[in-house]
C-alpha cells in the first residue's frame, strides 16, 4: 500500500477509534448535553472501521481474491488474528478487573452498576454460558463482540468469493443492505451475533467495492458522490438530528450517513492534515487503534472517568471529550507496559 493511502487509512482508523472511545465515555452520562451525539459516534465509528477493513482487504490483495488457496489460508490467519485477542485479552484483564472491581465495591463502597454486576457474575458462575461467551457475549470484555462479528462477516464474504466471484459479492450488496436496514428498523434479535453481523456486513462489502472502483474503474456515480459528499453528508446529518424523534426516518438517515461518511472523509482528509495537532493526534490514534480498542475497556477509561468525575468532582460539559483523549493515551501507555513484560503474546 502506498504511503499516502496508508496515511489516509490511519486517519480513518484514528477517527473511528476516537468516536468509539468517546461513545463509551458518553454512554454513562445521559445528563450531559453532548449525549445526543452518542448514537452517531457508535454508528459512524464502527461502520468506518468495517469499511476500512474491507477497503484494506481489496487494496492489499486485489490479485489474490480469485484464488481459492489464498482465501483458505488468509481466512485461517484472519480468524486467529481476531479470535486470539478476544480470548487472550479476556484472560489478561480478568484478574486486574476482579481486583479493581472488588476494591471499588467493597472497600470504597462505590455503587457502580457494572461493577456490582461483574462481582455477582464471578460469585455465581452458574449464570455463565460458555456457548454465548465463544460467540461474542463476553461478560469480562463485552466490547470485544466486534472481533467475533468481523470473523462472521469475513466468513460470509470469503464463502461467496470461494464459491462464486467478487462480482457476486457486489450483486449481493443490495439484498444485504436491505436486510441490514430492516434489522435496524425493526430491532430484530437485538444483541444477537447474527443480527450484528448482518447489520455491518454491507459496510465491509462497500469498502471492498470502493477500493475496487478506485483501482479498476471510477464510474460516474462515484465521481458525483465524491464531489458532493461533504454537502450531502452535512445536510443529511442535520436532518437526522432534527428528525431524531421519528425512529424510522432517523434510523434510515443514520445508515445513509454511515455510507456517506467515507466519501466525506476522503474529500476532507487533506484539509484535516493542515491542522497539525489534530493530524498528529489522529495518526497516533490510527497507529494504535487496535490496541486502544482492546485496552480502553474495561479498566483504563472507567478508572479515569470515575476518578475525574466521581472523586475529583470535575464534570464540565466538555469532560467526556477530554477524558476520552486521556483514556486513549492511558490505553496506549498500558499496552506498552504490557508489551514491555511480554504479556502481549496473549493477544498479538
Amino acid at each position: 500500500m502506498d504511503s499516502n493511502k496508508w496515511e489516509t487509512l490511519l486517519f480513518f482508523n484514528g477517527i473511528a477509534i476516537f468516536f468509539i472511545v468517546t461513545y463509551h465515555e458518553l454512554s454513562g452520562f445521559t445528563a450531559n448535553p453532548l449525549y445526543f451525539i452518542e448514537p452517531y459516534l457508535e454508528s459512524l465509528g464502527l461502520t468506518l472501521f468495517t469499511f476500512s477493513a474491507g477497503y484494506k482487504l481489496f487494496f492489499n490483495h486485489s490479485d489474490d481474491l480469485n484464488q481459492k488457496p489464498f482465501l483458505g489460508e488468509y481466512f485461517l490467519k484472519r480468524f486467529i488474528r481476531l479470535y486470539k485477542p478476544y480470548l487472550g485479552y479476556t484472560l489478561l484483564i480478568f484478574i486486574p478487573l476482579f481486583i479493581v472491581t472488588y476494591v471499588t465495591v467493597y472497600i470504597f463502597h462505590f455503587n457502580f452498576e457494572r461493577a456490582t454486576a461483574f462481582i455477582n457474575l464471578t460469585s455465581n458462575m452458574s449464570g455463565f454460558n460458555l456457548i454465548d461467551f465463544f460467540s461474542g457475549n463476553n461478560p469480562v470484555t463485552s466490547h470485544l463482540w466486534y472481533l467475533v462479528a468481523l470473523i462472521g462477516i469475513t466468513s460470509i464474504c470469503f464463502s461467496i468469493l470461494y464459491f462464486k466471484s467478487i462480482n457476486w459479492l457486489f450483486y449481493l450488496f443490495v439484498p444485504f443492505f436491505l436486510l441490514s436496514l430492516w434489522i435496524r428498523l425493526n430491532d430484530v434479535g437485538a444483541g444477537h451475533l447474527d443480527r450484528i453481523i448482518m447489520f455491518y456486513l454491507p459496510f465491509f462489502i462497500f469498502g471492498i467495492y470502493y477500493s475496487y472502483n478506485e483501482q479498476y474503474q471510477m464510474n460516474n456515480w462515484f465521481k458525483i458522490t465524491k464531489f458532493y459528499s461533504p454537502l450531502f453528508f452535512l445536510i443529511i446529518f442535520i436532518l437526522a438530528i432534527i428528525l431524531r424523534d421519528n425512529n424510522w426516518v432517523h434510523t434510515t438517515l443514520l445508515i445513509v450517513i454511515c455510507f456517506l461518511f467515507p466519501f466525506f472523509l476522503f474529500t476532507m482528509v487533506n484539509q484535516i492534515k493542515k491542522v497539525r495537532f489534530v493530524s498528529h493526534f489522529l495518526i497516533f490514534c490510527g497507529t494504535f487503534s487496535f490496541q486502544i480498542y482492546l485496552f480502553h475497556l474495561p479498566l483504563c477509561l472507567p478508572i479515569l472517568s470515575r476518578f475525574i468525575t466521581s472523586i475529583l468532582k470535575i464534570n464540565y460539559i466538555f469532560m467526556p471529550l477530554l477524558i476520552s483523549i486521556f483514556g486513549i493515551y492511558f490505553s496506549v501507555f498500558t499496552y506498552k507496559v504490557v508489551k514491555k513484560i511480554h504479556l502481549n503474546i496473549l493477544f498479538e
